[in-house]
């Protein structure tokens, strides 16, 4: 009798896909009537698949046994001799899953024998933990890989929330079959059933597995299905039909989000584009300007056509990529799209037109789409990297920021929009807008031609710690006036007690050297109400946290001192 070990099996099988094929049949108790020949020196099997077949297993005549650690004699995987009835054997050139599933038996068998029984009720215990980990397998990781490829229907294009789209599928490993019923597809992958569609593609349930661009998409579909199926039974609502599902345009959007490099294929009424790829950004469009004295033209520089598969613009065909560009570039693009097809020798502003488009459209398409600038407009057009200054202030009690933005030469307030007529500046509003949020998020308001920050709470902590992740982030420009927002922390405290004779009771004498006289009153009484600052008539604050005029606090609560 020989032994075989359980890696030398993996390397026996046909391929990974037959070995956990073969462990799957072993698993589920498909080998019966295991034999050994002592006389032909063969283990003889019936291993239960579609059908009943046999095999036969033996060692090579001649073959030299190696030593296996303790001395056991195990064969390698060239010597052994392997037979099965079944029509894959014939084709393979390792062993198929029956044959696996017997060597995995046989194995099994075998190890078992050796083991030393446990003795005792603990022993056995401790063995069956053991044994638990050994038979768990990944039985699912490698088999077949499977790939999809959609095709989306656009009868029009998409107008509401109501517009549909039309989904086909095709899928295959080595050949793409169409789906012809959608819904039994998706059906049979939610309850786990084997898929068969072609000759060549047998999605094994447990087994095969999607693609890992195609495992969302199919998973996003099998949700759509279940909701279907759960709806169905309220109210008839089918999305399927056939060889199609209709999908609204959310869900065609949701779809996307899930769709990752593949290629896929549109139809835009009788038009077909294959290979489509898709690009979540803005398509490469660009302008080209021409202009003179009086006038300035402007076309497309690529007349490739823009496919808007949406009335909003949210999708756009071009170049066979489909692309969701930004809201900023739909909002910049949409006015030429609509005007530039009714005038195809393009669009031309004279006089005031001229200069009201240099002025407000050329900045804010330039912020999405390439431009090509004229000789005649390059000493005016400003293309400059964003430094942001701010400059602080005292404004009475409050703190004022006063915002530049500066771009080369040019420096603006952005709450004044000052800038030089006649001059095309191409601002960086994502920066821009990182700056207006942070000074919110500060709690500053805009006021007039500079923000400010009112409330004692709000500059106390901007003067704590909000400044500092201000000046990290910009020049930051402090005035002597705003340098007298002091911020006191510990201070000398000087107490006098005696005795007054006249009225029989101890005095006690308090002063604070960071505190008016005049205004211990109201800073003690801060103090009591255990808050994290004290704000003085000048306008500077009492650090509250952690002073020794907290100790002193309650030093006098403990003597019931009142307060004069």
């Amino acid at each position: 009798m020989f032994k075989i070990s359980k890696d030398s099996i993996k390397r026996l099988a046909a391929d990974e896909a037959t070995y956990f094929r073969g462990l799957r049949y072993y698993k589920n108790n498909a080998v019966s009537n295991v034999t050994w020949s002592k006389a032909h020196q063969q283990y003889r099997a019936t291993v239960k698949g579609s059908n009943q077949y046999i095999v036969t297993i033996q060692e090579k005549q001649g073959s030299t046994l190696g030593a296996h650690g303790n001395g056991t004699d195990v064969l390698g995987i060239n010597q052994l001799e392997f037979n099965c009835n079944c029509p894959a054997h014939i084709k393979y050139n390792g062993a198929c899953k029956h044959v696996v599933a017997t060597l995995l038996f046989i194995a099994n068998y075998m190890e078992r024998t050796e083991t030393k029984q446990p003795e005792s009720a603990e022993e056995k215990n401790l063995y069956n933990i053991i044994e638990y980990f050994n038979n768990q397998y990944k039985t699912s990781l490698l088999g077949e890989t499977f790939h999809i490829e959609i095709t989306l229907h656009f009868m029009n294009i998409l107008k509401g929330k109501d517009s549909k789209v039309f989904l086909s599928l095709r899928a295959g490993s080595s050949r793409l079959y169409k789906v012809q019923n959608i819904k039994k597809f998706l059906q049979s992958y939610s309850n786990n059933e084997n898929i068969v569609l072609g000759k060549e593609f047998k999605f094994i349930a447990g087994e095969s597995r999607f693609s890992k661009n195609a495992a969302p998409v199919i998973q996003y579909l099998e949700e759509i299905y279940e909701i279907q199926e759960a709806l169905g039974k309220v109210y008839y609502n089918n999305v399927f039909n056939k060889a199609e599902m209709a999908i609204s345009k959310s869900m065609l959007f949701h779809l996307l989000k899930y769709m990752g490099t593949d290629e896929f294929q549109i139809e835009l009424g009788d038009e077909v584009y294959q290979g489509v790829t898709l690009v979540r950004g803005n398509p490469p469009i660009g302008f080209r300007l021409e202009a003179d004295e009086n006038s300035i033209q402007i076309d497309m520089i690529d007349e490739k056509p823009v496919k808007p598969l949406s009335e909003d613009g949210s999708l756009l065909l071009y170049d066979n990529v489909l692309y969701k560009p930004s809201k900023e570039f739909i909002s910049n693009y949409l006015p030429f799209f609509n005007s530039l097809k009714k005038n195809r020798d393009g669009l031309t502003f004279e006089g005031t037109l001229k200069d009201k488009f240099i002025d407000s459209v050329l900045p804010r398409i330039h912020e999405t789409m390439q431009i090509d600038i004229p000789e005649s407009l390059k000493d005016k057009y400003i293309n400059e990297e964003l430094q942001i200054k701010v400059y602080l202030d005292r404004y009475k009690k409050y703190i004022k920021a006063t915002l530049k933005f500066q771009y080369g030469e040019y420096e603006i307030n952005p709450l004044r929009n000052d800038l030089p007529s006649g001059i095309i500046l191409v601002r960086q509003k994502e920066a821009e807008e990182e700056c207006f949020d942070l000074l919110d998020s500060m709690h500053f308001e805009a006021y007039q031609d500079f923000f400010i920050l009112k409330k004692d709470a709000e500059i106390f902590e901007f003067l704590t710690k909000e400044m500092y992740v201000l000046n990290e982030k910009y020049q930051v420009f402090h005035s002597d006036e705003l340098k007298n927002f002091k911020i006191a922390g510990r201070s000398a405290i000087h107490t006098s007690i005696h005795f007054n004779e006249s009225i029989k009771l101890l005095e006690v004498s308090v002063s604070y050297d960071a505190v008016p006289k005049d205004e211990l009153k109201a800073f003690f009484e801060a103090l009591k109400q255990k808050k994290k600052y004290h704000r003085l008539k000048d306008g500077s604050f009492v650090n509250l946290e952690g002073t020794d005029a907290a100790q002193m606090s309650q030093f006098l609560e403990q003597l019931d001192v009142e307060k004069e």
